[in-house]
């Protein structure tokens, strides 16, 4: 029992550790920025690709509700609003500009690819121009991929419907409230399988995508329960307080997350040396 507490004792210091030597505080703050700057960018790339598709008419609005809903709980109508509007002044431009957009929405990924690899002590595994080639592949396939997934959703709903008909058991409100915590739970999994320049064994990036992904639900919960009691942003800052409010959120998830990147890391060591 002693030398299990012993054992724990060094494993958490030694998170600590790591976490403080990789800058995690300093480079959850660049990605927080990094998402406030790209956010909208990103949007825009996402409604010019589904907007190639016109089967996909609609699509982006509910992949923008959805995203913001499960990962920024507050505040998501607010945001939704602002980028909306953004989005629709920003429809008329040129599409050199669209292609800056384009470009800032890879750097984004660049720089979370670059933050992961560098907590894990490795380099981006590619020439930078593969590595740019393979970003763009990422940044124009994926609306296509949350089209397809948001498109085929009402025929699932019709399936569920038809199901809990026939068995009489009442399924379809359980799913749905349990798909944002799977997202996140499945996004943080692949996040830490997937991303850093390291063989990660699928288990250590499962455990660390669990404890993540619970650790940003329950933040989310206070998070929610804590700007619904604090009244003096909106004193100070007005129409603006989500702006600031938004920020936080953002410094908070990058820190859980990159929190995650760490664990992960000493679990893969841990694995290692008892191997």
């Amino acid at each position: 029992m002693f030398s299990k507490v012993t054992n724990a004792r060094i494993f958490w210091l030694q998170y600590w550790r790591l976490f403080f030597d990789s800058q995690c505080t300093r480079m959850a703050a660049s990605l927080a920025y990094s998402t406030l700057l790209t956010l909208v960018p990103l949007l825009i790339i996402l409604f010019s690709i589904l907007a190639l598709f016109p089967w996909f008419h609609g699509a982006g609005q509910s992949v923008q509700q959805f995203v913001l809903k499960t990962f920024i709980p507050s505040y998501a109508e607010e945001i939704s609003h602002q980028i909306n509007s953004f989005v629709a002044n920003m429809r008329q431009l040129s599409w050199y500009r669209l292609i800056f957009f384009f470009v800032v929405s890879i750097l984004m990924i660049y720089n979370l690819v670059n933050t992961f690899n560098r907590i894990w002590g490795t380099s981006i595994r590619k020439h930078i121009t593969s590595s740019f080639v393979w970003y763009a592949i990422v940044v124009l396939v994926s609306p296509v991929v949350l089209g397809v997934l948001f498109f085929i959703g009402p025929y699932l709903n019709m399936l569920l419907v038809d199901f809990e008909q026939l068995t009489h058991w009442s399924i379809e409100k359980p799913i749905i409230l349990a798909l944002p915590y799977g997202v996140s739970w499945v996004t943080f999994i692949g996040f830490n399988w997937l991303i850093p320049n390291a063989r990660v064994p699928f288990r250590c990036a499962f455990w660390a995508g669990t404890v993540t992904a619970l650790l940003f639900e329950s933040a989310k919960i206070v998070f929610a329960a804590y700007t619904s009691h604090v009244s003096y942003y909106h004193v100070l800052y007005g129409a603006l307080s989500v702006i600031p409010l938004f920020l936080i959120w953002l410094y908070v998830s990058w820190l859980i997350i990159l929190g995650g990147v760490v664990l992960c890391c000493l679990l893969r060591e841990k694995a290692i040396f008892l191997a």
